[in-house]
């Protein structure tokens, strides 16, 4: 099937990467773990997606744990926690695509092999399914983005500098401002504003791209 490339699952939206696939990647992610907590970047589609494959982990008698906006390394931290983690995030793609990235608790993607697995389990349609009395649970986990925030600042020291960020209308606006305002740092920011029709400037952080945050710069 090869759904799976170097960086997760992509796909434009309600053609190549569907609600339905969303689930399905839920079921078979949830058949093997007992906790997960899912996130998401500021596109339109994101709750979309990220209602349907929670829906799946939870058929499957998956906790879900729902991060809400968070940048992908937030969510991958999270993890930490859970048995594994699901990035809604269709990275530097254009507003119509979206994706799904997998983490283990280490930190690290889904390999090869697991994302093999995954993919034989999606063909088959071999779900572990649970009972009507035994279906996961989804709860709010709204202490992703602090936690996050607190390990960065935990292995860095002060900084007395003026910095410009580029948020880029995405998630990155939820904490990175923050980190290094707590860092001592002079923050001005640019697409601070997480829109999922990017109004800012393209997702896709090219030369071409960057003039704004260029001209703020100098």
């Amino acid at each position: 099937m090869g759904l799976f490339g170097s960086s997760g699952i992509r796909g434009v939206v309600n053609t190549e990467f569907t609600p339905e696939l969303a689930a399905m990647i839920g079921m078979a992610v949830g058949g093997d773990a007992r906790s997960a907590v899912v996130g998401m970047d500021s596109r339109t589609s994101g709750p979309m997606i990220e209602a349907a494959v929670s829906s799946g982990l939870m058929a499957a008698g998956c906790e879900v744990f729902s991060a809400g906006l968070v940048t992908t390394p937030t969510l991958a931290e999270a993890a930490r926690t859970m048995d594994c983690g699901v990035m809604i995030t269709a990275s530097h793609n254009p507003p119509e695509f979206s994706g799904i990235k997998l983490w283990n608790p280490d930190g690290m993607g889904f390999g090869v092999q697991q994302s093999k697995a995954i993919e034989q389990i999606i063909d088959s349609k071999k779900f572990k399914l649970k009972q009507w009395d035994k279906v996961g649970k989804r709860h709010t986990f709204n202490e992703a983005v602090d936690t996050h925030a607190h390990r960065i600042l935990h292995g860095v020291g002060k900084a007395k500098l003026k910095v410009i960020v580029d948020c880029a209308n995405g998630p990155a606006s939820t904490i990175t401002p923050m980190v290094l305002h707590r860092m001592g740092c002079r923050v001005v920011t640019i697409n601070s504003n997480p829109d999922g029709h990017f109004p800012g400037r393209p997702p896709e952080p090219a030369e071409e791209n960057l003039g704004d945050l260029k001209h703020a710069v100098m």
